[in-house]
C-alpha cells in the first residue's frame, strides 16, 4: 500500500491540474488577504483569518473534489487502470491510494493558505492579544470544519464514482452537493426539530455547525452537538469509503 500511495502522490506533483489548482488558490489567498486587511475589520486580523477561511472552504469543497474526479477517471480514459491492476496491486490498494493522495494533497493546500495568510494579515495590521485568544477558537473550528467537509464531500464523490463510472455524473454530483451544501448552511442554526434532525443526515453533515458562531437570534450549536456531528460524520466517512472498497472491487475493469 506504502508503495502504491508513493506512485500516486509522484503521478499528483507532476499532474498540471493540481499544481495549477494550488497555485491559483494561493494567488487568490494573497489577493483576499490583502484586501480584507485594508478595506474590513481594521482592529484585529483574526476576524479576516475567519473570513478568509470562510471564503475558501467553499473553494475547497468545490475544487478538490473535482480534480479527484478528473485523476480518478484520466485512468480509464488513458487506458492505464489495467496496466495499474495487472501488477501485485488489489483494487481496493489502488482506490485507496487515489483517495489518500488527494487528502495529503487537501492537508498541504490548506496549511500553505493558512500560513500565508497568517504572516500577510500578522504583517499588515495590527497584533491584538484579546481579539486574537476571543477569535483563536472559532478560528480552529473553521479549520477543522473545512477539512472535515472537504474530505465528507470527497468520501461521497468517491462512492458516486465507483458506482456509476462516470466522469460526467460525478462531476454533476459536486455542483448538486454544493448547493446542497449551501442550502443547509442557510438552514443550520434555524434551531427548529427538523432542522436539528437534519444537521446529523448524511446529506446534512456536508455543513458543520460552529459552536462559537451565533445566528441573528442569538442561537448557537452546543459543543456536546458540534461533537457529536463531527463524531457521526467520521461514522460516515469509514462507512462510505467501506461501502466504495466492496463495490470497487466487485466490478469488472471496463476501459
Amino acid at each position: 500500500m506504502k508503495i502504491v500511495f508513493k506512485n500516486e502522490w509522484k503521478k499528483m506533483k507532476l499532474s498540471r491540474l493540481p499544481l495549477g489548482t494550488l497555485l491559483f488558490l494561493l494567488a487568490l489567498d494573497i489577493f483576499l488577504t490583502i484586501f480584507l486587511s485594508l478595506y474590513a475589520y481594521p482592529h484585529s486580523f483574526m476576524p479576516k483569518l475567519n473570513e478568509i477561511v470562510t471564503n475558501f472552504s467553499l473553494l475547497f469543497r468545490t475544487l478538490i473534489p473535482i480534480i479527484f474526479v478528473i485523476n480518478y477517471f484520466k485512468e480509464y480514459q488513458q487506458k492505464t487502470i489495467r496496466a495499474i491492476l495487472v501488477r501485485p496491486i488489489s483494487k481496493i490498494q489502488f482506490l485507496l491510494s487515489k483517495f489518500f493522495t488527494i487528502v495529503l494533497y487537501t492537508i498541504i493546500a490548506e496549511i500553505l493558505i493558512c500560513i500565508i495568510s497568517f504572516i500577510l494579515t500578522f504583517t499588515l495590521n495590527e497584533f491584538e492579544y484579546t481579539y486574537f485568544i476571543h477569535y483563536l477558537p472559532e478560528f480552529i473550528v473553521n479549520l477543522t470544519n473545512n477539512f472535515l467537509q472537504t474530505i465528507y464531500i470527497l468520501c461521497l464523490i468517491l462512492l458516486i464514482s465507483v458506482i456509476f463510472q462516470s466522469m460526467y455524473v460525478s462531476t454533476a454530483s459536486v455542483v448538486i452537493l454544493f448547493i446542497l451544501n449551501q442550502v443547509m448552511n442557510g438552514s443550520l442554526y434555524a434551531n427548529t426539530k427538523v432542522e436539528n434532525i437534519l444537521a446529523f443526515s448524511p446529506f446534512g453533515l456536508t455543513t458543520l455547525a460552529n459552536p462559537f458562531k451565533q445566528n441573528y437570534y442569538g442561537f448557537s450549536y452546543s459543543l456536546s452537538s458540534y461533537f457529536l456531528q463531527i463524531a457521526i460524520l467520521c461514522l460516515y466517512c469509514i462507512i462510505v469509503l467501506a461501502i466504495s472498497s466492496i463495490i470497487f472491487n466487485k466490478k469488472e475493469i471496463q476501459v
